[in-house]
């Protein structure tokens, strides 16, 4: 058995409120049309939910609530919201002697993207979770909201158990008990989602809302409806899947790169893997200062990639500059100062691969900005 406290009965699924969910994640936007809360689950700040009995929670470390590896059983026993996406939450985790032993968790931090839902816990020392020690986040789909019934359902979430981070995570699973007050259990869930995000989905920017907007289509063009946001364009696209994960698992990192008009220079995972030392070396604001150099504000097509003399100087959302330089072949190079000193020379080999909110192109290396040395 192990003891994960109960930051396992916040790994939750809820049933969000219809509507105002706006482009890009076509399937949140159908959990939503097709879902409601019910509206005494809108408490006000400070109100609170105790659950008489506490509802009991069989939880593992699986993605199957299968396995040999089940966490100590543990039980909802109330919940107190703090403000919009806080919550402050009473367990019960029963010792391997049958001990009960009280616990409450933090949840402090709700944030809802297209790609799923992050949660970020705290383990406090009394009930009124006012001196409190962050442990962990987590993340779930979409595809664990907006469930008709909780029961016999297997919820699954990936934790970190490192609260900074969104590597080295471990996959953690939970389903009410057979002898859970399954009413309750849906209170609990749905008293989460209407007092968070969840509850509206992820409201679109006014550019991406003008580009879902319905358009009159000339024959042969694509339906907007189709188009992706950059990250999930990126994940998408075959040989990308160590920048999709950058990008997916840095919830900031994934705002700036969905909303707004931005243009990404994507370096392809060979690209990455000739520089793995490198990436192994960085912590994680560091790397995310990596990634975050290989965006810029605005969409530039290719015919917008012109050198002026002696280069063209692009402001990336990092905060450095990247220089846009062309040699005697015609190639186009972006470069920061850490390719500089490394001889490392960014080609854009790849255009124009379009987005709901900018643009995609390939570079055949990562983009180092000058914080980087020689390595």
């Amino acid at each position: 058995m192990v003891k994960l406290g109960s930051i396992l009965l916040l790994a939750s699924a809820a049933s969000p409120a219809a509507a105002r969910f706006v482009h890009p994640n076509r399937r949140a936007r159908e959990v939503l049309e097709e879902s409601s809360i019910a509206a005494d689950r809108d408490l006000a700040e400070g109100d609170s939910i105790q659950f008489d009995p506490p509802i009991p929670v069989d939880a593992y470390l699986s993605d199957t609530c299968l396995g040999d590896t089940e966490v100590l059983p543990s039980k909802v026993a109330s919940i107190r919201v703090l403000g919009d996406g806080e919550f402050c939450i009473g367990s019960i985790t029963i010792g391997p002697d049958g001990t009960e032993t009280t616990t409450y968790a933090l949840l402090d931090e709700i944030t809802c993207t297209p790609w799923g839902i992050y949660d970020r816990f705290s383990s406090c020392d009394d009930a009124t979770c006012t001196d409190c020690t962050p442990d962990s986040v987590s993340y779930y789909s979409w595809d664990e909201t907006g469930l008709d019934s909780v029961e016999g359902v297997c919820f699954f979430s990936s934790y970190s158990f490192d609260p900074t981070t969104f590597k080295n995570l471990q996959d953690v699973s939970f389903v009410f008990a057979d002898d859970a007050n399954m009413v309750d259990a849906a209170t609990y869930m749905d008293t989460l989602a209407a007092n968070s995000c969840i509850a509206d989905g992820v409201e679109a920017t006014e550019d991406e809302k003008e580009e879902a907007a319905p358009a009159e289509e000339e024959e042969g063009e694509e339906d907007e409806d189709n188009c992706l946001p950059l990250p999930e364009l990126v994940c998408a696209q075959g040989g990308f899947s160590i920048l999709c994960d950058f990008l997916k698992e840095d919830p900031a990192i994934y705002e700036t790169a969905s909303n707004d008009l931005y243009t990404l220079f994507a370096p392809s995972d060979d690209a990455i893997s000739d520089i793995a030392e490198l990436f192994e070396s960085l912590d994680d604001e560091d790397t995310n200062r990596v990634i975050l150099f290989h965006i810029t504000t605005g969409v530039l097509k290719s015919e917008d990639l012109v050198c002026k003399s002696p280069s063209t100087l692009l402001e990336m959302v990092e905060g450095g500059s990247s220089r846009i330089v062309c040699n005697g072949e015609g190639d186009i190079i972006l470069k920061g100062g850490g390719n500089r000193k490394n001889n490392l020379l960014p080609v854009v080999i790849d255009t124009d691969i379009m987005a709901c909110n900018g643009v995609m192109h390939v570079v055949s290396e990562v983009m180092l900005p000058n914080f980087i040395d020689e390595f």
